[in-house]
């Protein structure tokens, strides 16, 4: 993703959630269970983001794009329709047919985005 003739990473990208919702590194820290520092060492690029901090991220943050976030493609959030957002979504009432539709759209979701992936286990070797 390029802004203004600038590369944007993920680290930058996080930065850009925190801004989103008006928090102190602080506040976006204490949300995700990780040290304000760690939180400043990201975005001041000394650190890259660990698996856990991508993975509490979109935890907390359902609505965020993970391939947006990885990798910088597409919208920062996710549409309403997105089966990523609305498995993450739905109620422990949900019947297991539509769980296993919902699954079945995430597995072709997954295989079509197979990169994703790959740089989520790339991360967790970092």
């Amino acid at each position: 993703m390029v802004i203004n003739d600038e590369i944007v990473t993920v680290n930058h990208r996080i930065s850009m959630i925190r801004q989103h919702y008006e928090l102190s590194q602080k506040q976006f820290g204490e949300k995700l269970g990780i040290q304000s520092a760690t939180i400043s060492h990201i975005e001041k690029n000394i650190h890259r983001p660990n698996f856990d901090v991508v993975a509490s991220i979109l935890a907390t943050y359902r609505e965020i794009n993970p391939y947006w976030l990885l990798l910088g493609e597409g919208k920062m959030f996710l549409d309403k329709d997105d089966p990523i957002l609305i498995i993450s979504n739905k109620k422990s009432s949900t019947n297991n047919e539509e769980v296993q539709k919902l699954q079945e759209d995430l597995e072709k979701e997954k295989k079509e985005k197979g990169i994703l992936f790959e740089l989520l286990g790339n991360l967790s070797k970092q």
